[in-house]
């Protein structure tokens, strides 16, 4: 969507009329580049640790806060903004977007947590002491 934005694409200009024109502001466009610039690595990290039975409860927790932090201003904000005369049914295409990542910390937090030993000793990982 941004780079419909930043005149690149041409061909979801229908949804920034008529579905969520608040996406036109600053803060929509930039959290659009965030999405795809950090959530979008994150979703490929985590469906990988996931694939090859790895722990990815940091790159999860991670994922939540950059998340729900970026809600929690854009959904507000596009209600008592400038375009909020104009939220629509589409609005709440975002609802998914809050109750997903609550429901996917809630399972990581409540999984046991394990902390592996490291392979050598301190003194042997001369870069740990700087």
């Amino acid at each position: 969507i941004a780079l419909e934005l930043h005149g690149y694409l041409k061909w979801i200009t229908f949804y920034l009329h008529g579905g969520e024109p608040y996406l036109k502001t600053g803060y929509g466009m930039m959290i659009n580049y965030w999405d795809f610039f950090v959530h979008y690595p994150c979703y490929i990290g985590m469906l990988y640790y996931i694939i090859t039975d790895q722990n990815h409860r940091y790159l999860g927790l991670f994922w939540f806060g950059s998340i729900m932090n970026s809600l929690v201003v854009f959904l507000p904000g596009n209600v008592i903004g400038e375009w909020g005369n104009e939220v629509c049914m589409s609005y709440f295409l975002n609802v998914p977007f809050v109750l997903l990542p609550i429901s996917y910390c809630w399972k990581l937090m409540n999984q046991p947590y394990t902390v592996s030993k490291p392979s050598k000793p301190g003194m042997r990982r001369p870069f740990d002491l700087l």
